[in-house]
């Protein structure tokens, strides 16, 4: 039958970058991406039963404001950033959680530029992490 064959369940991932900007569709599987684009522009992600891991250690980002738009269901998205950078999270939880896990420096270098992370999680977890 088709169960044994694993055809029920299939993992769907769909994942771009596109002159800095991150398009991630995920169900039933996991992506890791490295943005290694001069300037990041932005991210929308989408988890559902999935995880997405999300570098951008080696990027910038442009100034005043970016946004990563996260719709994450039963599933989790880590995001890797600079220590320098300001990440504001504003994500609306249902059973999820969200927290940043970075070492907390006094002084952000750069107070300029700040990285926006936006969204809802259900049933998952956001994590900023450096």
């Amino acid at each position: 039958d088709s169960w044994h064959k694993g055809e029920m369940f299939k993992a769907d991932a769909e994942y771009t970058t596109d002159e800095g900007f991150v398009t991630s569709d995920i169900s039933f599987g996991s992506v890791r991406q490295i943005v290694l684009a001069p300037v990041f522009k932005g991210a929308k992600i989408s988890n559902r039963f999935g995880g997405t891991i999300l570098d951008l250690r080696h990027t910038t980002l442009e100034a005043p404001e970016t946004f990563i738009d996260v719709d994450c269901s039963f599933g989790g998205v880590e995001i890797y950033v600079s220590d320098s950078w300001m990440v504001k999270v504003t994500t609306q939880n249902f059973f999820g959680g969200t927290e940043d896990k970075r070492y907390k420096s006094i002084e952000f270098t750069d107070t300029t530029k700040k990285l926006i992370v936006r969204g809802h999680i259900s049933f998952g977890g956001l994590e900023i992490k450096n």
